[in-house]
């Protein structure tokens, strides 16, 4: 790509004013004296030639994507090679860019999709386009104008237009317990990144799934932010330190360090036992302790947080529990790392 031919995406969710800036970028570069090229929206393109994005037939769901993909670079490559031959400067306007569709599929679909038409998420991500303009979907203050009346592919309603959801990371654990508290937690995040634009953000071990939906989160929207791990900070009887922990009682207070002393013994016997049956003892211990109650003890991959089935499956691996403690109760979180 030379300095006079310049590539730009316009990508958001539902409602997110590409349309509209998708005029105004046109107007602002036509006066700058740069000739424009628009590459319209592809899979709205096939949607309207009968391809369903919804199917259950993963064959035609693996072709249709497949194809999506291959007729978005082919008509960026043609538009690349018309603007070469433009004696003004040049500026490419793609209405959704490649990477679009990555977030409608799992990981690894993904991967095998770029693999197949011989690129990959580096490429089409990190060096394809000049600029890529992300716009938040049923922006504050637009929700008025979402409406499904001036596009008959759009099913979803204003609530789901604004929902992050990554399962697995946003569905197990925390996710069944407690429905819709990621999508909080990610709303304010994005919104936080957006307006701070930080190098790195800071989050403890202690809610360990809601790192791993941060991550994912980052990933989702594009942005360069190092995700710094903070390890867990204990009291001296090896309590995690929370907010929480001040509405405890005395006689609460007293039982809840037998949460951290449970999980700290249960790392030693790993790889001397089973997961299962190492899973069976350590709710069986804290249950053993009156005013003690295991929500839940989840053993899994400490990415995925998939549950694992051996010490092998994966290299890393932790313990997440969630414990009820006393009368009212309290509901306390900690974690442990098994490997990693």
């Amino acid at each position: 790509m030379t300095n006079s031919i310049k590539k730009i995406v316009l990508t958001g969710g539902p409602c997110a004013g590409k349309t509209t800036a998708l005029v105004k970028v046109i107007e602002h570069f036509s006066s700058l004296g740069y000739k424009v090229f628009t590459i319209p929206e592809v899979p709205t393109m096939f949607s309207q030639s009968g391809m369903d994005y919804l199917t259950t037939n993963r064959k035609l769901f693996y072709e249709g994507e497949k194809a999506t993909l291959e007729v978005q670079l082919a008509l960026e490559d043609k538009f690349q090679r018309m603007a070469e031959q433009c004696d003004e400067p040049t500026v490419i306007i793609c209405a959704r860019g490649a990477m679009d569709i990555s977030a409608y599929m799992p990981p690894q679909l993904w991967k095998d999709i770029t693999t197949a038409v011989g690129t990959s998420t580096t490429e089409l991500r990190d060096h394809r386009y000049d600029a890529v303009l992300h716009l938040v979907s049923a922006a504050d203050g637009a929700e008025k104008y979402y409406t499904t009346a001036n596009n008959r592919q759009r099913t979803e309603g204003l609530e789901m237009a604004r929902v992050f959801d990554f399962p697995p990371v946003t569905t197990v654990m925390e996710g069944a317990k407690r429905p819709g508290h990621f999508n909080g937690v990610c709303q304010v995040v994005s919104r936080l990144f957006d307006i701070v634009q930080p190098d790195k953000a800071y989050f403890g071990e202690k809610d360990w799934q809601q790192i791993a939906v941060v991550k994912r989160l980052v990933d989702y929207i594009n942005v360069d932010v190092d995700i710094v791990e903070c390890p867990i900070v204990r009291d001296e009887d090896g309590l995690a330190k929370s907010s929480r922990n001040t509405l405890l009682s005395p006689d609460e207070r007293a039982i809840a360090p037998n949460i951290y002393k449970v999980l700290k013994a249960s790392a030693e016997e790993v790889g001397k036992t089973s997961v299962q049956e190492l899973h069976d003892k350590v709710v069986a211990a804290i249950n053993a302790v009156d005013g003690l109650e295991v929500e839940y003890f989840d053993i899994v991959d400490g990415n995925t947080l998939l549950p694992v089935q051996s010490w092998n499956d994966t290299p890393y691996i932790v313990g997440c529990i969630t414990v009820y403690c006393g009368k009212t109760p309290v509901r306390l979180i900690d974690h442990i790392k098994y490997k990693g």
